[in-house]
């Protein structure tokens, strides 16, 4: 499926990778989703998705709002139960989910000539407007753990681990 390019993508050296990068994502995301997000959210979200690897299974993004909360971006591969997974840690962590969106990828449409050299596995773009219940606690150092955390129960779960990781997570 293709969908046009949001009006303005970035431009610059590396154009043409980011626009592609950016064709790719938006690809495999419902009409819904640039509906949502702003060209410059959609360009993130992108790159994050492109930088996932079996080494790097997901990426968390932080950024704090004029209010004092925090908007966390999780990009990462799909697997039954992740957001219940994502949501869960948080709780782990003491955030407070105030809002939140999810996007799951749309599964590759097969024969497609984008899709051939490309990773074809599903990836979660979930965005999170939360606060964090303990103000004392370090926000990077939060962050930071939280997404060592997700990684390897991500890496658990490729593994055949699912049982385990869902143990782990409950024990918690």
């Amino acid at each position: 499926m293709n969908k046009p390019m949001p009006e303005g993508t970035p431009s610059g050296k590396d154009s043409s990778n980011d626009q592609m990068q950016v064709h790719r994502h938006l690809d495999r995301m419902t009409p819904s989703y640039s509906e949502v997000y702003s060209v410059e959210e959609i360009s993130r979200h992108a790159a994050m998705a492109a930088v996932l690897t079996d080494d790097n299974p997901a990426e968390v993004d932080f950024s704090g709002q004029p209010d004092g909360r925090w908007r966390v971006t999780v990009v990462a591969y799909d697997f039954p139960g992740e957001l219940s997974v994502i949501t869960g840690l948080m709780f782990v962590y003491g955030v407070n989910i105030l809002s939140g969106e999810a996007f799951t990828y749309v599964p590759a449409s097969e024969g497609s000539q984008r899709q051939l050299a490309q990773d074809t596995r599903r990836k979660i773009v979930d965005v999170f407007n939360v606060q964090l219940l303990d103000e004392s606690q370090s926000v990077e150092e939060t962050w930071a753990q939280y997404a060592s955390d997700l990684a390897a129960y991500q890496r658990m779960v490729r593994s055949g681990q699912l049982r385990e990781m869902l143990g782990d997570l409950s024990r918690r």
